[in-house]
């Protein structure tokens, strides 16, 4: 995922100047720690990380209230994201597995068309190797020069 595109840098360009941040420097640091850290369990990093950002405030350095709404705010972001990333990763694999059923569907389909074709074949053959469905030229033919097997 490119920084271009993160889930989070809308976010971050509107909160991090109103904490006296400038969005472009310290964003990246964010959403580096949201793409190292999106199954939430790092919290001494998200810790620092509010640390760093809350020393490098030229307004907001003393307002702790700020940096733990912008601490929940992340997590909970970063939550949404991934449980959003888990419901389309789990379409994605029930769409697939529908094509799956759909073309084995098809190929079951064939093969008994198939089947069917092929029986009518051999109940065609066996009726026109009947003597009395055969051609009178054909019977006189068997008669002088074929045998039964028996």
């Amino acid at each position: 995922m490119s920084d271009e595109d993160h889930y989070l840098d809308s976010y971050l360009s509107e909160i991090l100047p109103a904490l006296g941040l400038d969005a472009e420097t310290y964003a990246p640091y964010v959403t580096g720690y949201a793409n190292e850290n999106d199954d939430g369990d790092d919290d001494e990093s998200l810790d620092e990380l509010m640390e760093l950002l809350q020393a490098s405030s030229e307004s907001h350095a003393d307002d702790d209230a700020a940096w733990a709404n912008l601490r929940k705010e992340i997590i909970q972001r970063r939550d949404d994201y991934v449980s959003g990333e888990s419901a389309r990763k789990e379409l994605q694999a029930l769409e697939i597995q529908a094509a799956t059923h759909a073309n084995l569907q098809k190929e079951i389909d064939l093969a008994q068309k198939n089947a069917v074709e092929v029986e009518a074949r051999k109940q065609m053959e066996l009726e026109s190797n009947k003597v009395e469905n055969m051609s009178k030229d054909k019977i006189a033919l068997m008669a002088m020069y074929g045998y039964e097997d028996g």
